[in-house]
């Protein structure tokens, strides 16, 4: 009989570390699967970035005129950079400009820092901080 001391409330509280981390992986797995998307379709896109904080990460596509969304389902990010969208280049592989994502939760009313970054580089690498 296997027997697991794991607290519930690490999966059903959508506010714990455990479910924050995994909504931020899930977003970066997203963005990363766009990108080597852009590479097997040799097609470039865009990012675009909210100034205000949102559950959304829209991607459009550049050539095929299509947008997709990912909706993240506790978490909201809000872009650091002044500029509202960012182009990935497929045939240097770049993301311009480079650009990071504030994680936040919403408790009550406001909005509250989780302390959790995504952060691309203009070389299209995808990290958490």
């Amino acid at each position: 009989m296997l027997v697991c001391d794991i607290p519930a409330e690490r999966y059903s509280n959508p506010h714990s570390d455990y479910n924050i981390d995994r909504e931020v992986n899930l977003a970066v797995s997203w963005l990363e699967s766009v990108m080597r998307r852009s590479l097997r379709l040799a097609e470039n896109f865009k990012i675009r970035t909210f100034a205000n904080r949102s559950d959304l990460i829209r991607v459009q596509w550049l050539t095929s005129v299509r947008d997709e969304v990912w909706r993240a389902d506790h978490i909201y990010f809000q872009s650091q950079n002044r500029d509202k969208e960012v182009t990935f280049n497929y045939s240097f592989q770049t993301m311009s400009p480079a650009f990071t994502l504030v994680v936040y939760i919403k408790e009550e009313s406001k909005f509250v820092d989780t302390g959790r970054r995504i952060v691309v580089s203009v070389y299209g690498l995808i990290r958490t901080e």
